[in-house]
């Protein structure tokens, strides 16, 4: 991959607004590592000087890409390192770490989802999809999986399908349709982009979700690790990040919104790399 390339694939990895923070990480993780087999020293500085201030604000809302970011320019600005070898050693290193520690959230959710075979969900998470994964041999029968359909963006077909390829039959349905559509032998299971002391932050329609699950009386549970934990949220970044309104042919305006903040109070379980919490207790993350 040229060094043109590199920076093709950094503006498409920014423009990229279906995926979730996992693969928005993975796929910045594999850039650098193959920036660090394909420059020098000085061109890989460059490189991150315009790729990182592009990455880190198409993608604001999501911590983990921040963090990721974060600890990417250190390694590229550590005066110890002088060679690509060991910028690729380090890269590599963090990835290494990047995807122990989403497995530890997998591994934390199994004992917890395994006794329900009905379950909600919302938009497109590969950790929630990787959970599913690994409980489908546990099932005697096939789980029962709703999808909202996760307008504007509908991020919940690709959800649909990546189940599908594990011959998981997923249904979607309309936003607007929780309540009607399920009952209290589901639990409604999530990732998001961002947990606080008080809130998560995640795709539009969560706040529904998570109030349709208390009014029913179902668990949520709310799946996320340690790079997307953070001390408080900074909510002008959230109105100013994926909010837009647009106009039909007639001139009607359509106010469109991606990401909202939901009150972790509405949460039963939080399930991170370093254990299962109460929402009252994920201060003790901070």
């Amino acid at each position: 991959m040229a060094s043109k390339d590199l920076s093709v694939y950094a503006k498409q990895l920014a423009a990229d607004k279906k995926s979730g923070a996992l693969q928005i990480c993975r796929g910045i993780l594999d850039l650098y590592l193959d920036a660090a087999n394909r420059l020098s020293t000085q061109q890989l500085k460059q490189f991150h000087e315009e790729a990182s201030a592009e990455l880190a604000e198409s993608h604001m809302q999501m911590p983990s890409v921040l963090n990721i970011l974060d600890q990417i320019g250190w390694i590229v600005e550590n005066p110890e390192i002088e060679l690509p070898d060991e910028y690729h050693s380090k890269f590599r290193n963090l990835k290494s770490e990047f995807e122990s520690i989403r497995g530890k959230v997998i591994q934390n959710a199994l004992p917890e989802l395994k006794k329900y075979t009905n379950f909600i969900s919302l938009s497109n998470s590969s950790t929630v999809v990787s959970v599913f994964d690994e409980l489908r041999n546990s099932y005697s029968t096939s789980p029962t999986i709703y999808i909202c359909e996760s307008n504007p963006g509908a991020e919940s077909y690709a959800m649909a399908e990546a189940l599908n390829a594990l011959n998981l039959e997923a249904m979607i349905i309309p936003d607007m349709g929780i309540a009607s559509l399920i009952d209290d032998s589901f639990c409604a299971v999530t990732g998001c982009d961002a947990i606080a002391r008080d809130v998560f932050r995640n795709k539009l329609g969560s706040y529904h979700l998570a109030l349709a699950a208390r009014e029913i009386g179902i668990k949520y549970y709310l799946l996320g690790d340690s790079y997307k934990i953070v001390s408080q949220l900074d909510k002008e970044k959230l109105s100013s990040t994926r909010t837009n309104i647009t106009l039909t042919e007639k001139g009607i305006k359509i106010y469109q919104k991606y990401f909202e903040d939901v009150p972790l109070s509405l949460v039963d379980f939080v399930i991170t790399d370093r254990g299962v919490f109460t929402a009252d207790k994920v201060g003790r993350l901070l």
